[in-house]
């Protein structure tokens, strides 16, 4: 019995398979090229580099389809526009604010204020107090004692009668004067007047006023006055009389009603003739003016 042919040997070198030859004895012819296997070609080297290893070709994704700007957008169903709103669970819950303190009433703060205050440290404050209570008091006392508003016309028994004039009654006062109409200084804010009121069974003669301030001073000029009969030139038996001149400040009104400023006076003088010289004519009365201001 004959031995099995050998098997050919693939030569990896050179990309052919080796078979061995048969003698022509045996009687059996094989066919290499039938029997010849294609090898592999060796991969190609890239020109201007070295060979690498390709990547497995991925297909690009198709590009999306572009929208159509004239197609208008679809109205929502019901069933979407009912499950876009929001559920009763999931609306976001209120923060319950914070409750501070109660405010406290006067009598807790009272009582957490003298809580904090001693039985002596009370006692003090008490008399602190009380001083300066009696203190107001007495300062207040002192200044309405000093603003006199009774009349000075109390003082004078009426009618003061003369040798020449009878004098019934006079009220004093402080007179705001009118600049176009009295005849005053223009810068007398506030003068003495009086208001004379002669007895009707008078005599005849003349008066002569005078002002005097609280030093005796004469104040504006003196006012010389005809009585016939018991009236005056006017043919009235009352008129009014005022000084020249007197406060510049209305303050010093407020200085003579608590007695800054003293006593300011009236002095109604007689004679038998307005033309008689001054020694003629005697003193009558002497009014002080009142704190009244018209």
């Amino acid at each position: 019995m004959s031995d099995p042919p050998e098997k050919s040997k693939f030569d990896k070198k050179s990309g052919h398979r080796n078979s061995p030859e048969l003698s022509p004895s045996e009687g059996d012819f094989w066919d290499l090229e039938s029997e010849q296997e294609t090898a592999p070609l060796p991969p190609t080297p890239r020109t201007g580099g070295s060979a690498k290893e390709e990547r497995p070709h991925t297909p690009a994704a198709a590009p999306a389809p572009a929208k159509d700007p004239a197609r208008p957008k679809e109205a929502p169903g019901p069933e979407a526009i009912l499950s876009d709103k929001p559920k009763a669970s999931d609306k976001p819950k209120k923060k319950k604010e914070k409750e501070g303190p109660a405010p406290k009433g006067f009598r807790e703060v009272a009582a957490s204020i003298s809580g904090g205050v001693s039985k002596t440290e009370k006692i003090a404050l008490l008399s602190v107090g009380a001083c300066l209570l009696v203190g107001v008091i007495w300062a207040l006392s002192l200044f309405f004692n000093n603003i006199h508003t009774d009349s000075p016309e109390i003082v004078i028994d009426y009618p003061v009668a003369g040798k020449f004039a009878t004098l019934a009654k006079a009220t004093t006062y402080w007179k705001t004067p009118n600049h176009e109409t009295d005849r005053v200084r223009p810068e007398a804010r506030l003068v003495p007047a009086a208001k004379l009121t002669l007895d009707p069974a008078g005599k005849s003669g003349a008066l002569r006023i005078l002002f005097e301030d609280d030093s005796g001073n004469i104040v504006g000029d003196p006012i010389t006055l005809t009585i016939s009969n018991g009236t005056f030139s006017n043919g009235s038996k009352e008129l009014e009389i005022f000084a020249t001149d007197g406060f510049n400040d209305e303050g010093d009104h407020a200085a003579y009603l608590t007695e800054q400023i003293g006593k300011w006076f009236v002095l109604v003088k007689e004679g038998p003739d307005r033309n008689s010289p001054g020694n003629a004519f005697t003193d009558l009365v002497r009014i002080p003016i009142s704190n009244t201001r018209y």
